[in-house]
């Protein structure tokens, strides 16, 4: 058996910017990402809202 854990958690943020035609990542500010030790290119847990099923996707840095 496999076990998925997560390591860290960024809780309560704001979304600023949505690409619908780019599925299968999500963009967080590289300081965000550092503060909450989350590494480029890991898998990570998006949940919206509680009563939508989280989705898997790739971290990926802003381009700003």
């Amino acid at each position: 058996m496999l076990r998925q854990m997560l390591k860290s958690k960024i809780h309560r943020a704001t979304i600023t910017c949505v690409q619908p035609d780019y599925e299968g990542s999500i963009a967080c500010d590289p300081e965000l990402l550092r503060t909450a030790d989350i590494q480029l290119e890991r898998r990570i847990r998006e949940s919206l809202k509680k009563n939508l099923k989280p989705n898997n996707k790739v971290v990926d840095w802003t381009h700003s």
